[in-house]
Order: C-alpha cells, then sequence, then structure tokens
C-alpha cells in the first residue's frame, strides 16, 4: 500500500517501537519492496520470495518470525524458505503454506510477518490479499 508519506518512512527514520509499546524492535529491517516468486529450493511446485533489492535473499521463518535471510546454501534454509501456493484460506487470494510445517500460513500481525495456524488463535491476518497469482 502506498500512501502519501511512503517515500518519508525508512530505516533511518523509523522509530524503534511499533504504537504498541509492547513491541519494541532493537533492530529495524523494512521488508517493503519488491518480491519475485522463484521455484522453492526444497520443491520446485511451491515458491520461495526473493528480494528483487537484493538477491539471493529471501523470505524464511525461524521459530514462527518471518524475516529476510540470505540463501546461506543449507537444506535447512531450503526447507524454511520454501512456501506453497494454496487457495486463500479466508476465501479469496493465494495463501502461502509453509513447506516444513504444513498447517502453518505466512500470516502479518502487529507490523509483523508470522508463521501461524489459520484457526484464528494465534494470528487473525492473513496474508492472501497481498499474493496475487500472475
Amino acid at each position: 500500500m502506498i500512501t502519501p508519506w511512503t517515500h518519508e518512512v525508512g530505516p533511518g527514520n523509523a522509530p524503534p517501537e511499533s504504537p504498541r509499546p509492547q513491541m519494541v524492535r532493537e533492530d529495524w529491517l523494512n521488508l517493503n519492496g519488491t518480491w519475485r516468486f522463484v521455484p522453492g529450493p526444497s520443491d520446485d511446485r511451491c515458491c520461495a520470495p526473493e528480494s528483487v533489492e537484493r538477491p539471493g535473499h529471501y523470505l524464511r521463518h525461524h521459530e514462527s518470525r518471518v524475516s529476510e535471510a540470505e540463501n546461506d546454501g543449507s537444506d535447512l534454509f531450503a526447507e524454511d524458505a520454501t512456501w506453497c501456493g494454496v487457495p486463500g484460506q479466508g476465501g479469496y487470494g493465494v495463501s502461502l503454506r509453509s513447506y516444513t510445517c504444513p498447517d502453518k500460513f505466512l500470516r502479518h500481525y502487529g507490523s509483523a510477518l508470522r508463521l501461524a495456524g489459520m484457526d484464528g488463535t494465534n494470528v487473525p491476518h492473513d496474508t492472501a490479499r497481498a499474493v496475487r497469482r500472475m
């Protein structure tokens, strides 16, 4: 989503905390940008979101958090960076299901990407509206 002030926000001027004080961030990595979907390294029927601005960096989950990470060539990285597109779990779009945790999906909550179930108990927001088949 682009707003009138989008061009004014970046890592150099972002506050260290979110609007909710309990969500203080020590480090801030902006995941906004362009992502291309390449064949998944663990299953080419799936995909791996790769940063266009930082080639070789992918969305990877670790302990239910999802962030950008550089491919270290390990099998674990390949598995954690592989996401399988399934019909949108919210009734629209495409949901990205984790290759290694097939009951968990890429979700957005509290200004962060997370790996969570679709039952609404972990994270109530799906990313399906942001993912479209080309």
